[in-house]
């Protein structure tokens, strides 16, 4: 697979990348073989990687390197970048890039490809990961921690017995005030419960708020799942007070 070779020509380079790491140069070979061969059979390409010409890996490490594609296949295959082509030729295994596939394919972007692969959808709370996961992967992270914690908000309001008109700051600070709030755990001392108080409050308002009243561009794809995963704290939180 000359197209491969070119770009990681070190098999050494090749076998100590992690399968995530090695499928970022497997789809750009793949894109600049597109252009002749928009379909492709897994089985014909891994039957290209080792050879004694010029243009591949040496045979000495073919079953290292055919291993090392096919985990970075299958990565390809799991975050939908490619899929079977359709009808009876994808039946028999011939497969494509996806739409996103040749979009990813065709950014330069490294960092913000890794971060959209390393995006912990497993652990996102099930109210917000599936309309969170497509706003991320668009590249609209702003929007995506806006919808994650707009959700905590409408979690809180339903969770707290709250009216409609109750949003925002005031709404969490009630919610979990140490005191008399409905959300508060009365197991912790006072302390912990202000302190969570004040964590899911200042988290409203550093994280949704601005995102309410006023346009913030947001292009830091770590950033964004960091804030995510916090708003899937918070609503693991209220899972745990819910009528408690």
């Amino acid at each position: 697979m000359r197209e491969l070779h070119q770009l990681v020509p070190s098999v050494d380079e090749f076998l100590i990348l992690e399968p995530e790491e090695l499928a970022r140069p497997v789809l750009k070979a793949l894109l600049l073989r597109s252009s002749n061969q928009p379909h492709f059979n897994k089985g014909n390409l891994v039957g290209e990687l080792c050879t004694r010409e010029p243009g591949g890996y040496p045979l000495t490490h073919q079953d290292d390197v055919q291993l090392a594609f096919m985990e970075a296949w299958v990565f390809l295959q799991s975050t939908g970048l490619v899929v079977p082509v359709p009808g009876t030729n994808g039946q028999n295994g011939w497969e494509r890039l996806s739409r996103r596939g040749l979009r990813v394919a065709q950014d330069p972007d490294v960092n913000e490809f890794r971060a959209q692969l390393q995006f912990p959808r497993h652990l996102i709370h099930p109210r917000i990961v599936d309309a969170v996961w497509p706003l991320f992967l668009r590249g609209q992270y702003s929007a995506a921690v806006f919808q994650s914690m707009r959700e905590v908000e409408i979690f809180t309001r339903e969770a707290g017995g709250f009216p409609a008109e109750e949003h925002g700051l005031r709404l969490m600070r009630a919610a979990f005030h140490k005191d008399n709030g409905p959300l508060r755990d009365q197991s912790l001392p006072d302390q912990e419960r202000e302190a969570l108080a004040n964590l899911v409050s200042g988290a409203m308002g550093v994280y949704k708020n601005p995102h309410s009243h006023r346009h913030v561009e947001m292009t830091d794809p770590v950033e964004a799942i960091e804030m995510i995963i916090l708003a899937s704290h918070i609503l693991r939180i209220i899972d745990a007070r819910k009528g408690g």
